[in-house]
């Protein structure tokens, strides 16, 4: 299954736009997320670091991440994060 993740940065020029990414994880049923939702976020977060370097972003500007997937042509989010 197909997770994808966007992050947002400090000094991010443009409000609306954001950084992403994705990832594969071996599940079929969306049912079964709830299992593996730390071990799918665990692996978002090491995608995550290797993308920031290749943006040339510092990760210590990251404000906020989410994770979602798409079910039946519903976003739907998995994992929320923002830098109070």
């Amino acid at each position: 299954m197909l997770f994808h993740f966007s992050a947002k940065f400090e000094d991010d020029i443009f409000e609306d736009m954001g950084y992403h990414g994705e990832i594969e994880f071996p599940i079929q049923n969306p049912e079964n997320i709830s299992k593996f939702k730390n071990a799918i976020i665990k692996k978002i977060k090491v995608e995550l670091s290797q993308k920031i370097k290749k943006w040339r972003k510092d990760a210590k500007k990251l404000i906020k991440i989410e994770v979602y997937y798409h079910e039946n042509d519903l976003e739907k989010m998995l994992y929320f994060w923002q830098k109070m």
